[in-house]
């Protein structure tokens, strides 16, 4: 890499690394003062609350890059532009490929940190996470898990859209009984299940018994209650499994390989989370197309100002890629849709300005 490259890849990672520190802190101080009174109340050693935020940061970091990387994009360019560096490489025949190729190479090298981070790091920290985070909770601060499978003894696959665990509550359930070739038997659809007195009971369910060879249905049943013989109890249940967004791509492509043929809804749940945890990771780089357009056109370089930018062009990112991936769980848009749309979109916009702004 030539000094010139070195030189402007210095003017990317000092803003980066300052607005990943500032974010993380800011982020980390008003999560602690929302749990301090928890915190206080549990009697939780300093310590303990100190490895709790170290296994949170990986999540945090995978959150925030994008917008870091927006902000150090924007910064190190208008403040090339004010001393009109910019001009005076150009002048001396350095190209604009050139000049950008830095801001590229460290959106890929960012990009692919992030997907080491979201299949190794994240699942194995949020594990551990989620063991201390019982110790933080009181009683009326329960924690929520949405969109959870569970492979439990019996050759049974249970999905569930919410889990409530200190009230041992699965809230519209979908179990599959397998035989030993992991064809189909059963599937059980209930708008509830409770652990009471050791046992399951099902609310409003339907059994549906399929024909293992071509999953058509053979035969149902409606029921209004029924005990279900499952022997593992929610702290098992709990264990066992994360929610789906910190699992890593091979778990969420296994549980698709299961559910498909037997229950679209929950294909296309998983399809939708499959396809945006593809997606997330090229943020990074969709973003920067916009921070280099952003940065190009301005003289006047603030860290503030940039971060004031980040944080609209950012907002609009989120807001837009949280409604497509909505639309995509609701089963309005389909899955690759509500996965890449937010990408696609802002590809196309920074893309055009980008090279309207080059040429």
């Amino acid at each position: 890499m030539r000094k010139i490259e070195n030189y402007i890849l210095g003017k990317i990672l000092s803003p980066f690394f300052f607005c990943l520190i500032l974010i993380t802190t800011i982020y980390i101080v008003v999560d602690i003062s929302t749990k301090l009174e928890n915190f206080i109340k549990h009697k939780v050693a300093l310590e303990l609350v100190f490895k709790y935020y170290l296994l949170s940061l990986p999540q945090i970091v995978f959150q925030i890059i994008p917008l870091c990387v927006l902000v150090a994009g924007i910064y190190s360019l208008t403040k090339m532009n004010k001393y009109n560096e910019i001009i005076a490489m150009r002048a001396s025949g350095i190209s604009l490929y050139t000049l950008l190729k830095p801001y590229f190479a460290f959106a890929v090298i960012i990009t692919s940190f992030m997907f080491l981070n979201q299949e190794k790091i994240i699942p194995l920290t949020q594990n551990y996470r989620q063991k201390m985070e019982k110790k933080f909770q009181g009683e009326k601060q329960e924690k929520v898990h949405k969109n959870v499978t569970f492979y439990a003894q019996g050759n049974r696959i249970i999905f569930a859209q919410k889990f409530y665990p200190r009230e041992k509550i699965l809230n519209y359930v979908v179990i599959l009984e397998q035989n030993l070739d992991k064809k189909v038997l059963y599937k059980i659809t209930a708008e509830s299940a409770q652990y009471i007195n050791r046992k399951w009971i099902l609310y409003n369910l339907i059994i549906y018994k399929l024909n293992p060879q071509t999953s058509e249905i053979q035969e149902a049943v409606a029921l209004s209650r029924k005990e279900y013989d499952l022997k593992e109890d929610p702290v098992d249940l709990l264990s066992f499994e994360m929610e789906l967004t910190y699992q890593p791509l091979r778990k969420l492509f296994l549980k698709i390989s299961h559910f498909r043929g037997i229950s679209e809804e929950v294909v296309r749940r998983l399809l939708v989370e499959f396809y945006h945890k593809i997606s997330f990771p090229f943020t990074n780089i969709i973003l920067l197309l916009l921070a280099l357009y952003v940065g190009l056109k301005s003289r006047q370089a603030s860290l503030l100002k940039g971060l004031g930018i980040s944080l609209f062009i950012g907002f609009s990112y989120y807001t837009f890629d949280a409604f497509a991936y909505s639309l995509g769980k609701m089963g309005i848009f389909p899955p690759w849709t509500a996965g890449f749309l937010a990408n696609i979109f802002f590809l196309i916009i920074g893309g055009y300005l980008l090279f309207r702004k080059s040429f």
